[in-house]
């Protein structure tokens, strides 16, 4: 599949794993935006998603991500009553209002870097400059529309726009690669060999590749041993939600077992992704429970 890559500034959508199957088209992103709008895009609820983690990445690393590339946004709105600004502020407001912004970003990754030294832990430190960062997610769906009706729309937060408009583009310049009966959808992984030993290795490697954007590191290089280390430890401890992206098309077998059905009497939804696609989470027994051990709590 070529590879589509949209960026504006620190801004990106970038297209994974594009596949359709029975009509259905599930696609899976790698996107960019600030970590501020997080709980905007985290609202729809049809999307599978792992992103970066603050109790994942070391605070040293956060504090140079925010000082060297804080997120700033575009303009600055003039308040007034209601959601959305009309105007923005230019001359020399819109000038002092970046650098009361930067300076903020400057002060908080200096009380960040003294919570270090204090040897606090990341899953606090790194939440005060949390404002600045900017954000990686990997993110699987069937269903965009509702997302991009509701975020291109000029009523939404800009920066939010921004990103839905990019994934917008980058949704109309992939195109889907056909896939049939058992075959595999599996971001940061391949398809193309039907082994079958093959292909579970790459399944594995696309679950664990997914994960490891909690730590910014999705990209790096793996050995077989440690994916399958990586793999059955988040499988042991019930971390399912790296399992979600990679996903295979259901034969009739599998629609009758997993697939929710319409009054119609045809199959709906397997888990948020559409039928026929199946997630590999759902193949597991009790996928959704957790059931921890003393050791645990």
């Amino acid at each position: 599949m070529e590879v589509v890559l949209l960026t504006f500034g620190m801004y990106y959508a970038r297209v994974l794993a594009d596949s359709i199957a029975h009509g259905v088209r599930l696609t899976t992103l790698e996107v960019c935006f600030p970590r501020f709008i997080l709980a905007e895009f985290n609202t729809h609820r049809v999307f599978s998603r792992n992103s970066a983690s603050s109790r994942a990445i070391p605070v040293a690393t956060r504090i140079a991500q925010v000082r060297n590339n804080p997120f700033v946004p575009e303009a600055f709105g003039v308040n007034k009553s209601g959601m959305q600004a009309s105007t923005t502020h230019g001359g020399c407001v819109g000038t002092v209002t970046r650098w009361l912004w930067i300076l903020a970003a400057r002060i908080c990754c200096v009380i960040a870097w003294c919570l270090m030294k204090l040897d606090i832990h990341k899953q606090h430190a790194n939440r005060v400059i949390e404002l600045w960062a900017w954000h990686t997610v990997v993110v699987s769906a069937t269903e965009w529309e509702n997302f991009l009706n509701l975020r291109t729309h000029k009523a939404a937060q800009p920066e939010i726009q921004i990103v839905a408009k990019l994934i917008r583009d980058a949704l109309a310049a992939s195109t889907p690669r056909k896939l049939h009966d058992g075959d595999w959808h599996l971001p940061y992984a391949t398809n193309d060999d039907h082994d079958g030993r093959l292909i579970a290795d790459n399944i594995l490697t696309s679950v664990v590749r997914s994960a490891a954007v909690s730590f910014e590191r999705q990209n790096a290089p793996r050995s077989s041993e440690a994916v399958k280390k990586r793999h059955d430890d988040m499988m042991r401890l019930a971390h399912w939600s790296p399992f979600e992206h990679a996903a295979c098309v259901a034969t009739d077998a599998e629609l009758r077992k997993y697939a929710l059905y319409t009054y119609t009497g045809e199959p709906a939804f397997i888990g948020n992704f559409r039928a026929p696609w199946l997630q590999y989470r759902k193949t597991f027994e009790n996928e959704s429970v957790w059931q921890g051990g003393k050791e645990d709590v």
